[in-house]
This record gives structure tokens, sequence and C-alpha cells, in this order.
């Protein structure tokens, strides 16, 4: 059975509008209403994107036959949306256990900018609000080498490993109790 966990967002930018409130009052409604469809145009987010880490194309892995791309995809097939406009965030999936018995928390980096970002990295603490955490500072890179590019509107699964301890730790967070920082953020676009 698949379990979506929680989404939580990074917000790194935030789109504002200005209106002109400079107008006379028979023309300020005309520009009031063309001023937010635009707003709300700007804001409409595409249909997010699944792409497979460059590594994993080139050893011939498809979303197809695999399973952790494949319940990737149904998710974002369940909420293609997520992720802000101008925004990168982290979706915490779950739980990937592995045949040499390892276990690992699966992540969709998520890149709503309207460019390609590569070489990503951050410092990421992510665990209980009450201080039990399954990472904290951690030093998280996607290499283009590894990665690829994380195109716009597009995301990319990564994995961290995790102690059995750590796994007692996800199964409790909720969107009510969770943490998630992001420091020392730094990524290079592609044009």
């Amino acid at each position: 059975m698949k379990r979506f966990l929680l989404i939580f967002l990074f917000i790194f930018s935030i789109l504002t509008a200005c209106v002109d409130t400079d107008v006379g009052d028979k023309g300020s409604k005309e520009i009031e209403n063309k001023d937010e469809d635009e707003i709300e145009a700007a804001n409409e987010v595409v249909d997010l994107k699944l792409q497979l880490q460059k590594a994993d194309e080139e050893a011939g892995v498809t979303i197809e036959n695999n399973l952790i791309y494949s319940s990737l995809a149904e998710a974002i097939g369940a909420d293609p949306k997520i992720g802000m406009k101008n925004d990168f965030s982290l979706y915490p999936y779950d739980i990937a256990y592995f045949e040499d018995g390892s276990t690992s928390i699966v992540f969709l980096a998520i890149n709503r900018l309207d460019k390609g970002m590569k070489n990503v990295s951050f410092d990421l603490t992510f665990g209980h609000q009450n201080g039990e955490y399954i990472f904290e500072n951690v030093e998280v890179y996607l290499s283009e080498d590894q990665v690829g590019v994380i195109e716009s509107n597009s995301s990319v699964p990564f994995v961290l490993d995790i102690t059995p301890e750590d796994e007692e730790i996800f199964e409790v967070l909720t969107k009510d109790n969770v943490y998630l920082k992001m420091t020392n953020f730094y990524f290079e676009l592609v044009e």
C-alpha cells in the first residue's frame, strides 16, 4: 500500500503584484480586473513532471521498470500541482527498503523555477519538532553528474540512508509535528 506522508514547501521567493491605484474611478475597475487576470495567470502552476536521475537513466532504469519511480509517478499524477511557482521544495515521500537490508528516505526535489537547476546543495535538518531529528545539518549535494539538470516544473528523487531509530521517528511524523529546514542553499541556473 502506498502512503503519501506530507508535502513541505520551503519558499525561497514569493510572487507579489502591484496594482496601479492612481487611476480615475471610471477606469479603475477595468484595470483591477485586468491586473487580477494577469496575476492569476502568472500564479498558475503547470503540472509537475518526474525525471529520472541521470545515472539511473544511463543504467537503463525507466519509470515503468522501477518500483520507486513508478510509485512517485503515481503520486505526482494524483497531485500534479505540488510545489509553488518560483520555488524549490522537498517532498519527503516514503521509506525505501533495499535488497541489501538498508533503508532510506525517498525525497523529491521539486524545481518550480522558470529555468533548470544543477549542482544543488543545502544543509538539511529534518525530523520531529520536539528536537528528535533524522537529519541534522546534513549536507545534501545533488550533483549534475549523478542527478543531471532538474528541469523547470520537474522533480527528481534522491535518497538519504537512515537507521532503524530514524525510521521510528519518520513513522510518527505528521504535518503538525514535522520540522524541515534547509540552509546554505546553493544551485546553478541552466539557460
